[in-house]
């Protein structure tokens, strides 16, 4: 799960926070750095690709912009707070895509 955080931070890095919905170039940024880091831990382009968009869409549909704080601090816990089982919710979604 810290690789998501790493991830996370990466992306955001990048992204506008203009709206609350991901900007679409920092986006297919965040996927094309994300389906690179999980097939270099050995998933295949394919399924890399599908969680990885899984997990941009899922974090842009539960957090938006608007809750970058929120999502930057969570982690993804099914016991934790609040915005810790909202993200553990969405790993554990797309985690079905691996």
């Amino acid at each position: 799960m810290k690789l998501l955080a790493v991830i996370a931070i990466f992306f955001f890095a990048t992204a506008s926070f203009a709206k609350d919905s991901w900007p679409e170039a920092a986006k297919r940024s965040y996927v094309d750095r994300c389906t690179h880091s999980m097939q270099a831990q050995g998933l295949v382009q394919p399924k890399a690709r599908s969680y990885c968009s899984c997990l941009a869409g899922g974090m842009e549909s539960e957090f938006g912009t608007s809750e970058y704080e929120t999502m930057m601090k969570a982690q993804p816990n099914p016991n934790g707070n609040s915005a810790d089982k909202r993200l553990y919710e969405v790993v554990a979604a797309c985690g079905k895509k691996l």
